[in-house]
């Protein structure tokens, strides 16, 4: 689905909630709109056309890692789950932080070679 459509989906969705969109600009394929939603709800958007290496899915993973709400959306269809995810905290929650920190645990031995 073209890009331009999904966008104006979800400037629709989130100004229907009392949210804003802002489009932002930092490292190439760093995704490239920020949602504020009532409450203090603040998430990630990235809309690509393409992945390229390094690109808008390894921001993701960066953000979550470090508690925020971040996502790729690629179809119209992925748009509600994307605001329901800002809204669910889910990178502040304590479980989660938890959950993370184990993951990176698990990881680190991994790739010293003691995840065998």
């Amino acid at each position: 689905m073209e890009q331009k459509y999904i966008l104006e989906k979800i400037r629709k969705r989130v100004t229907d909630a009392n949210g804003h969109i802002f489009s932002i600009t930092a490292e190439p394929g760093f995704p490239e709109w920020m949602i504020i939603l009532p409450g203090g709800h603040i998430g990630f958007i990235g809309l690509p056309e393409e992945e390229v290496p390094g690109g808008t899915a390894w921001w993701v993973r960066e953000l979550r890692l470090v508690g925020c709400a971040a996502c790729v959306i690629r179809e119209e269809s992925q748009i509600m789950d994307a605001l329901a995810y800002i809204l669910s905290d889910a990178g502040t929650d304590p479980s989660w932080l938890a959950y993370q920190r184990e993951c990176s645990r698990y990881r680190k031995e991994f790739e010293k070679g003691g995840g065998k």
